[in-house]
């Protein structure tokens, strides 16, 4: 009997988001992938014929759909069931072997949270032929995603004390021992001070071992590190240098940093402190004190501390997925999409940043900012090209982009709502957009979207143009904004007609002493509401942000 059967593994969002450094945000993604890619391993053992995802490798998904000849469906869900247990089970104990985990936890609280973790579903429906492929992939989804809210929720164990919950997502008690007087953490443990950690936690905290993933502070300190590679070479080897001797600095193994394999934190002065706080070495202070960032800075300028966070996500993906035919068809589109995750990959790390996860459709990236809107625009294009011709009927399938860009010492969960609402800014009204949310600290975000189809990626290039070729004044979105303030509330005023375009072409004009170019003669004749001129005030500001990141990694904020 060929049974079509669906399984969803997590939790996802919920589990990846849960973290204060990019290594547990990194490894929490890869723990749900290999988790994933253990139950579909044992599918195929079970003579299952995989149809999403395409194989098993790199990062995939938290569904899985296959189909399979069997009289005993349950017992394929039970296999891959264990053998997603196990493989979970499998990181957790290996985080057991550090002496310093063992000897500062709770066992039995550990224990419980580990069992009551992993969250597997499954359903099937029989699959009698070909021919009724889309009815019963709908069934079975509709199915799974039943079976998913009817949880087995296991009886709380009452404590007779009051225990402190996580310091990540206050849903788990913590699993660390209380400390007497006296008394301090493990420094293997990698704690922040006061902070507090569930099994889940700490499993994604030290279950990579001593890989290091890039922080925060690296990514937004590339730009720089390229300028003075590119304009001061022998500035930038002599730091390396220095750094290599430096033990406490771990190395990043990823190839993209090599021209400064180091955790950004160290061309932080006012930051030293988070690395003498973990380094375990009493000279450590020192140490970093003869570095002398604080001289080299001087000549080089001051790394900005901003970095983007990109999500990307395909539109409309489930209409697309309904209208494939046959089983042969979904294989042919779960190739083709797991050849866009694997270019996603690849053209992060092009771009200089650092990849979360790119599983399915889905794709979370830290990047220098710099980079992110040329790393957006090569997604975008690789997602359509990847996904060329699968649909005969409908239209092309598109990737809608968010981008939120801030301050590397915001709060990591901070930083991904910025780039989750900037998606989802990107999605609305009409897909296909581009979303760019920039938050400066203690003030109010900048928001701009466009769809790629449009001219609103080619503006915004061109406002980044005139920025760095000093077209513009570093004041000209902040004057436009002025400019448009004092027209909000006039509406259908003839004389705004004339108005609005010619105050808005001065202010913009001043800068350069001469007519404006044609283009923005253009875009200004057009820009007939205060509405409009806000919205181009706003691009101005955004824009700006981007010119100062592209000056900085070419070397031209380096002084002579």
């Amino acid at each position: 009997m060929r049974h079509l059967m669906a399984i969803s593994l997590g939790p996802v969002q919920s589990f990846i988001a849960a973290a204060r450094r990019t290594r547990d945000l990194w490894f929490g993604s890869k723990i749900l992938s290999d988790i994933s890619q253990a139950a579909a391993s044992a599918i195929q053992e079970q003579h299952g014929i995989l149809i999403f995802p395409h194989e098993i490798s790199g990062n995939i998904a938290n569904i899985i759909l296959f189909e399979i000849e069997t009289a005993d469906p349950a017992a394929v869900a039970k296999a891959a069931r264990e053998a997603a247990g196990k493989r979970w089970r499998n990181v957790a104990e290996r985080v057991l072997t550090n002496p310093g985990v063992s000897a500062s936890i709770v066992k039995t609280r550990w224990e419980s949270q580990i069992d009551d973790f992993l969250e597997f579903f499954a359903a099937w429906v029989l699959y009698p032929d070909d021919a009724g492929y889309k009815t019963q992939r709908r069934r079975v989804m509709r199915l799974l995603e039943g079976r998913k809210h009817m949880r087995l929720f296991q009886p709380s164990i009452e404590t007779q004390m009051r225990i402190p919950k996580s310091s990540l997502d206050g849903a788990r008690e913590t699993v660390l021992k209380e400390l007497r007087k006296g008394e301090i953490r493990p420094k293997s443990l990698r704690l922040n001070q006061g902070e507090e950690l569930d099994a889940i936690g700490l499993t994604k905290r030290l279950g990579a071992g001593l890989q290091l993933y890039p922080s925060v502070a690296r990514i937004a300190a590339d730009g720089w590190l390229r300028g003075l590679l590119e304009s001061r070479p022998e500035i930038l080897k002599l730091l390396t240098a220095q750094c290599s001797g430096i033990g406490f600095l771990t190395r990043i193994a990823a190839s993209q940093y090599q021209h400064f394999p180091f955790d950004g934190i160290v061309l932080y002065p006012d930051r030293h402190e988070d690395l003498i706080e973990e380094a375990d070495d009493p000279e450590a202070a020192r140490k970093l004190e003869r570095l002398n960032i604080p001289e080299l800075q001087k000549t080089a300028g001051i790394p900005s501390p901003y970095l983007a966070v990109l999500r990307a996500d395909g539109d409309k993906m489930g209409a697309l997925i309904a209208d494939l035919s046959s089983a042969a068809r979904h294989r042919e589109f779960s190739r083709k999409l797991a050849g866009f995750s694997v270019n996603a990959g690849t053209l992060v790390e092009k771009h200089f940043g650092a990849l979360v996860y790119a599983g399915g459709d889905d794709v979370l990236a830290l990047l220098p900012v710099d980079q992110a809107l040329a790393c957006a625009d090569a997604l975008q294009r690789s997602f359509k090209e990847c996904l060329r011709g699968i649909q005969a009927t409908g239209p092309q399938p598109t990737l809608s982009v968010g981008i939120g860009i801030g301050h590397f010492m915001e709060p990591l969960e901070d930083l991904l709502g910025y780039a989750a609402e900037a998606e989802k800014d990107a999605k609305l009204p009409d897909r296909n957009g581009l979303a760019i949310h920039f938050h400066t600290r203690g003030g109010e975000p900048s928001r701009i979207r466009g769809r790629w189809d449009s001219e609103f990626p080619d503006r915004l290039e061109m406002f980044i143009a005139l920025y760095t070729d000093g077209s513009f004044g570093e004041k000209a979105g902040y004057d436009l904004e002025t400019c448009a303030r004092r027209y909000d509330g006039l509406t259908g005023e003839a004389w705004l007609q004339e108005a609005l375009p010619g105050e808005a072409a001065f202010v913009l004009s001043r800068k350069r002493g001469a007519a404006l170019l044609p283009e923005l003669e253009y875009l200004l004749r057009n820009a007939t509401s205060a509405h409009e001129l806000h919205k181009t005030a706003r691009e101005l500001i955004v824009a700006r942000r981007f010119a100062g990141a592209r000056r900085e990694a070419a070397g031209k904020r380096l002084l002579a």
